[in-house]
């Protein structure tokens, strides 16, 4: 039998104590979010990159939101399996609170600084659950609630509620709320794929894992290519454009995540000596959200301000800088206050 504990904020299993006293991290929860991070920061540094290195964006859209939610699914499905639904309402307000606050005043700080304005009450409901600025943060809110009672949910609903999403979602792709659907497909197949492998103790890894790896991100690339250049792949009630590189995203996502679990003594045995390497890779991952809405709130003034005073490649750097530093900051600033203990170590 295995025990896992927690870190509250990322999720990812701390240390798995097997019977023979050996500890071991499941590795590839930090890497793949450490990943998605830097695909996501990359995508909102279009607006500080010229024309020519846009190809830094390439996979930030689709590939670091779909990975995103696919580990967070991956990481959480131990904590919610252990947790009874009575104990609902503790399990989430450790997660709400450590998010909430921040994203709260980083509305205000856009609200104040004029870029959105509340006096239609419509736009109060877009600001917080419509894909829109931070709808990232806000989504993930939603997908928490969503997960926890999917797997405390009966079997037959279980293959309902995941077919259903991505059927929606096939027709509503081009559309802002496509957001949503995909990303909660993706955070449940992870929640699946982590059941499915948790039992897994197989040395070595299958070759159809491989071929599918290598198929997925081939069929990745080219759909995402057609999306990247404005290209059409099929007009009707389904755009291919927009469908196919959310639905192979996924798949590669979950393909990575089982090499990573069969492949976990090998990942181990890489980081070994490699500790700090590991650590900060670690570390840089717990900030996504956080550096996710630094990111967007500095796309505007400051973002703008940047821009206009420093010149690229410089402009790169100094973004980086800035986004990153104050997303550890509030990384800290978070610890600080309702107690915790993420740093770099």
């Amino acid at each position: 039998m295995e025990s896992e504990r927690t870190d509250v904020r990322t999720e990812a299993p701390l240390i798995t104590e097997t019977s023979d006293n050996k500890e071991t991290r499941l590795h590839i929860i930090d890497i793949v979010r450490f990943a998605a991070c830097l695909m996501i920061f990359l995508y909102h540094c279009n607006t500080i990159l010229p024309g020519e290195f846009r190809f830094l964006t390439f996979f930030g859209e689709d590939m670091g939101n779909e990975l995103f939610f696919l580990i967070s699914g991956f990481a959480l499905y131990p904590s919610i399996k252990k947790t009874g639904i009575r104990d609902f309402l503790p399990w989430y307000l450790k997660r709400l609170k450590k998010i909430l606050p921040v994203l709260v005043l980083f509305y205000i700080l856009s609200y104040l600084t004029g870029f959105y304005s509340l006096k239609d009450p419509v736009q109060l409901f877009t600001v917080f659950i419509y894909p829109t600025l931070y709808w990232f943060v806000t989504a993930i809110l939603v997908f928490y609630i969503l997960l926890f009672f999917y797997i405390k949910s009966p079997g037959y609903v279980r293959w309902i509620i995941p077919f259903a999403i991505l059927i929606i979602w096939v027709f509503r792709a081009d559309k802002m709320e496509g957001y949503y659907l995909i990303g909660g497909f993706s955070i449940i197949l992870g929640a699946v794929l982590r059941e499915i492998l948790l039992d897994q103790r197989k040395r070595g890894i299958p070759g159809w894992i491989t071929a599918g790896t290598v198929l997925s991100f081939i069929f990745y690339m080219v759909s995402k290519y057609f999306k990247f250049t404005g290209k059409e792949m099929m007009a009707g009630a389904v755009d291919l454009t927009y469908v196919l590189p959310g639905i192979t995203a996924v798949i590669a996502g979950g393909f990575i995540l089982a090499i990573g679990v069969l492949a976990k003594d090998s990942i181990k045995e890489f980081f070994t000596g490699k500790e700090k390497i590991y650590s900060v890779i670690r570390y840089a991952g717990t900030l996504a959200l956080y550096i996710y809405m630094v990111q967007c709130f500095n796309a505007g003034i400051i973002g703008y301000t940047i821009g206009l005073k420093v010149k690229f490649p410089w402009s790169f750097p100094v973004n980086l800088i800035i986004v990153w530093g104050l997303a550890a900051l509030i990384n800290g600033l978070v610890d600080l206050c309702i107690g915790g203990k993420n740093g770099i170590r």
